[in-house]
């Protein structure tokens, strides 16, 4: 995944994650994961961060937005990546524990 781009915006991307016959399940549900991960976080800095980059003078600005907007998109990217909030691993072992008793019945 590339920082710079959108993180989870990317609909093309998901397709080709879907159809990707060179992944395992496990593989696509970590990038699933990372993705969904990168959005939630994506939703939570773009408030955090106003304050920021933002000031009475800048406000509306085209550029304030655009720099926002990379700011966000390059912390959220890193920090799903990174794993380190941990929403992707959690969200993986409940998916891969519910499997697990779908698979017992």
């Amino acid at each position: 995944m590339d920082s710079i781009n959108p993180i989870g915006l990317n609909t093309a991307e998901y397709q080709n994650l879907t159809f990707n016959t060179k992944m395992s399940e496990e593989q696509k549900l970590a990038e699933a994961s990372k993705q969904f991960e990168g959005v939630m976080l994506r939703q939570y800095l773009k408030d955090a961060l106003k304050p920021l980059v933002e000031t009475e003078l800048t406000k509306d600005s085209a550029s304030s937005n655009i720099y926002r907007s990379y700011l966000i998109d390059i912390m959220a990217g890193s920090m799903a990546e990174s794993g380190a909030f941990g929403v992707s691993s959690t969200l993986q072992a409940g998916i891969q524990g519910s499997k697990m008793e779908d698979s017992e019945k």
